[in-house]
């Protein structure tokens, strides 16, 4: 995990201007630790131990425009919903999205669905591939700025998040915010950086590495890095990982990481924690040995949905509906519980902790004010695939059948991968047609 900002900006929620980094498409798939410092679902025991607590940090640098960061009036979509937002700008270019380097070598197309070009346009550039290469690899500059501004040469001002992809090996996957309108409740301040080539629109850049072991991975963390634009900006006195941007020890069980509490044990005897704030039998040394569910698989693909209090982040939920946090106080990570040793599958995490305390809605509301229901819950996302030269029709496909599942216009059940759509419960959409 990382914070890619640009421009010097600090890598502290005091001056946030950054958003998420992650590991997302490579370590966590490899089942090193997850955002919050804990083993991803899947990993075996030797790979936990390999790993260590929470990762570095993750940040954005950005702006304000619009209501709920940078919305504008709603207008009808295609395909994935209502697209909330009218350009105020066509931001350098047309609005009709022209492809401007993918050369098909075979039709390259969906029977289902039409060309790919309808879902993902190539953006056909050595340097902007090295810039991006270099971006996730954490070596280059971070400035974006130049790719984005490539891509309203060709397309207007009619999308709130831009998903930028490289077929490059061992990157992370990293969230940029551009916008925020300064809307209370989320820990964040007004931001508005007009560097990227949006006049008014767009809220956040989004940089995918997607290659794992010289295969290409597609089935995400989209929904996780999306998250980034809302989450996770709250205080740090709550306990939770605002320096990566993630819950850490928290039970936020989401997108960005975090534990069930319901699955606690007290290992001592085999009980629920009791009390306010919940409390196990205390060891000799005054600690307490608790039991719990591998904490949440936030960072490896598009497999969960939003928990109550991302939503609520997203304004998408009222404070009623989230429940009281359980965050863990000075933690020791005592080894996994293994199904069996052949497969050395995890089935649960033994933590030796010195107690629990409780973070409720009305204590973040206390600290960041609160979070009122968001003013648009429809989106628009456009696809960008940055190679050296022009994208071969697979590679097209790939990234178009990625914006369609994302949307939640092609569902594919052999695949588990769930859409923006049904992440949110319903509540947002995400249309991923260019336009």
């Amino acid at each position: 995990m990382r914070f890619g900002a640009r421009g010097g900006v600090a890598v502290t929620l005091a001056a946030v201007a950054t958003a998420g980094a992650c590991g997302g498409g490579n370590g966590n798939e490899s089942g090193g630790p997850d955002a919050a410092g804990a083993p991803d679902v899947g990993a075996t025991s030797s790979q936990m131990e390999a790993g260590s607590g929470p990762g570095p940090g993750s940040g954005s640098d950005a702006t304000t425009s619009g209501s709920d960061g940078g919305g504008a009036p709603q207008e009808a979509g295609v395909g994935g919903g209502a697209d909330a937002g009218t350009s105020s700008g066509d931001g350098g270019g047309t609005t009709g999205g022209s492809d401007a380097g993918y050369v098909p070598d075979a039709p390259g197309a969906d029977a289902n669905f039409g060309p790919a070009t309808t879902w993902v346009y190539n953006l056909v550039s050595p340097t902007d591939f090295m810039t991006l290469s270099g971006f996730l690899a954490g070596t280059g500059s971070g400035d974006l700025t130049g790719i984005t501004q490539d891509f309203y040469k060709v397309y207007g001002d009619d999308y709130d998040f831009i998903y930028l992809f490289a077929e490059v090996t061992g990157q992370a996957d990293v969230s940029v915010i551009v916008r925020w309108d300064g809307t209370s409740g989320v820990g964040l301040p007004a931001m508005n950086d007009m560097s990227y080539g949006s006049p008014a629109r767009l809220k956040s850049v989004i940089s995918f590495g997607t290659l794992l072991n010289g295969t290409v991975y597609e089935v995400g963390p989209t929904l996780h890095e999306t998250l980034h634009h809302w989450s996770m900006y709250l205080d740090s006195s709550f306990g939770f990982d605002t320096a990566s941007g993630h819950w850490g020890y928290g039970s936020a069980n989401g997108l960005h990481g975090g534990f069930d509490s319901s699955s606690v044990v007290c290992r001592d005897n085999g009980q629920k924690p009791t009390g306010s704030p919940p409390a196990c039998p205390l060891t000799s040394s005054k600690r307490m040995n608790i039991r719990l569910a591998p904490f949440s698989p936030c960072c490896v693909a598009d497999i969960k949905p939003y928990s109550p209090i991302e939503l609520y982040l997203m304004g998408l939920v009222p404070a009623s509906q989230v429940q009281p946090l359980w965050v863990m106080d000075n933690e020791n990570y005592d080894g996994p519980v293994t199904s069996d040793a052949g497969t050395g599958n995890i089935v649960a995490m033994d933590y030796d902790v010195a107690s629990f305390h409780v973070v409720t809605i009305d204590d973040i509301i206390a600290k960041e004010g609160m979070r009122p229901a968001a003013t648009q819950t429809d989106f628009r996302g456009a696809f960008v695939l940055v190679t050296q030269t022009a994208a071969t029709s697979v590679q097209m496909e790939r990234y178009a059948r990625w914006a369609r599942r994302f949307s939640g216009e092609e569902v594919d059940p052999t695949t588990g991968v769930m859409s923006f759509p049904a992440a949110t419960g319903g509540r947002a959409t995400m249309t991923t047609r260019l336009k």
